[in-house]
């Protein structure tokens, strides 16, 4: 959804009498991918703190790294 905004609004920096619209719309589009990248971390955080709490779940299946897979998927969220 924000790749939808940032490419529509970037269509409208191309002329002069919508370049201010386009430039909101851009910052829109921005806030919208960091508000989705927090709630797509938020299950994954609160995933790895119950794996915490209890670290052999009827879920849990031990050759998958579950802890340096979510430090990954922490670290592209705040990459992005």
């Amino acid at each position: 959804m924000s790749f939808v905004v940032q490419g529509g609004s970037a269509y409208l920096l191309f002329s002069s009498s919508t370049v201010n619209i386009g430039q909101e719309m851009v910052v829109g589009g921005l806030f919208i991918h960091i508000i989705m990248s927090g709630l797509f971390a938020l299950p994954a955080a609160i995933f790895q703190l119950r794996l915490r709490f209890n670290p052999t779940p009827d879920f849990y299946m031990p050759d998958i790294p579950w802890r340096k897979s979510l430090h990954m998927l922490y670290g592209s969220v705040a990459c992005s």
